[in-house]
């Protein structure tokens, strides 16, 4: 759906209808501090408040810095000319994809209307819950992005499906994900920490909302399943501090430490409150017993960020 100008007038009455959804898309959800999307509402445990907007902008930051400022890994012809990006947050991948390639028109999808007005003019975002029937026509896109959308799609594989069906012969998708598993070279995560639980309270969320957040480790197999062919997958690790060796992943764990920071009651507030049951004191106790073990310089930890990429057979 996109979003239409709300100083249109005398609109017909299917017009109308669309207003009044996207008018009613910003009346907004204000939980525990948080806001929260309204349109499909709880259909996302992220909240999409100034303060989260800066999160997934740091996170496209970081992303950047990670891709050596590739927007993709997936070698697509010199010119896409239709590109798809589901779940596009604040939008900021697909602006950069539209400013790079001014003649590819580039569509942000996504739950909450919160991305900026001014963009290209090869750019545009509509309102759209990807779990729904696509409304695309098949082989409309040149290239469908995907990125940090864990526990967010009850059925990967029929999303998989509907992306093979709506690209070209050819085209490819491309989904960039990321773990919620903390890990570490030399075990340096206490035992019974918050970071040492994260993995196990997010896997028991996502098992009441029935919507899986391993997403990162099955989806190669869920494209080849579905149909893509030439599936690849690059594996990248973002360190939580500088107490790597590495250059590049000394300079990546200091802007992940702050990623980590900020994401910390983003990726669990909801999610504990409403799908475990949690009171708001002991979710944000674990917040903040999290945020001290993401401080503390004696634990070297990561967690892993995958990049899957396939192309659509064009037999």
């Amino acid at each position: 759906m996109t979003l239409p100008s709300m100083a249109t007038s005398n609109v017909d009455d299917g017009a109308s209808d669309t207003t009044s959804i996207a008018s009613s898309a910003c009346n907004y959800r204000f939980e525990n501090g948080r806001r929260y999307h309204a349109y499909k509402d709880g259909s996302y445990w992220g909240p999409n408040d100034e303060k989260a907007q800066e999160h997934l902008d740091l996170a496209h930051h970081l992303w950047l810095k990670t891709l050596d400022d590739k927007l993709h890994l997936a070698p697509l012809p010199r010119r896409a000319s239709r590109v798809l990006d589901i779940g596009c947050g604040t939008g900021l991948w697909a602006i950069e994809f539209a400013e790079r390639n001014p003649t590819a028109q580039v569509i942000g999808t996504d739950l909450s209307p919160t991305q900026p007005t001014c963009v290209p003019t090869n750019c545009r975002f509509e309102l759209d819950d990807a779990s729904d029937e696509w409304t695309y026509a098949p082989n409309s896109f040149d290239f469908i992005h995907i990125r940090s959308l864990f526990g967010c799609i009850a059925s990967w594989p029929t999303l998989y499906a509907r992306a093979l069906r709506c690209l070209k012969p050819g085209g490819y998708i491309e989904h960039v994900e990321m773990s919620h598993e903390f890990k570490s070279p030399d075990d340096s995560i206490p035992a019974g920490s918050a970071m040492a639980s994260m993995a196990s309270l997010s896997a028991r969320a996502c098992a009441v909302t029935g919507k899986p957040g391993d997403v990162i480790y099955r989806m190669k197999d869920w494209m080849g399943e579905a149909g893509f062919k030439d599936v690849k997958q690059v594996e990248y690790v973002w360190p939580n501090g500088q107490w790597p060796a590495d250059p590049k992943l000394k300079e990546i764990g200091r802007w992940s430490r702050l990623h980590l920071l900020h994401g910390s009651e983003d990726w669990t507030l909801a999610l504990a409150t409403r799908a475990l049951g949690w009171e708001v004191a002991k979710a944000r106790a674990f917040i903040d017993q999290l945020r001290e073990n993401i401080k503390d310089p004696k634990i070297h930890a990561y967690h892993d960020m995958f990049v899957t990429f396939a192309r659509r057979p064009t037999d």
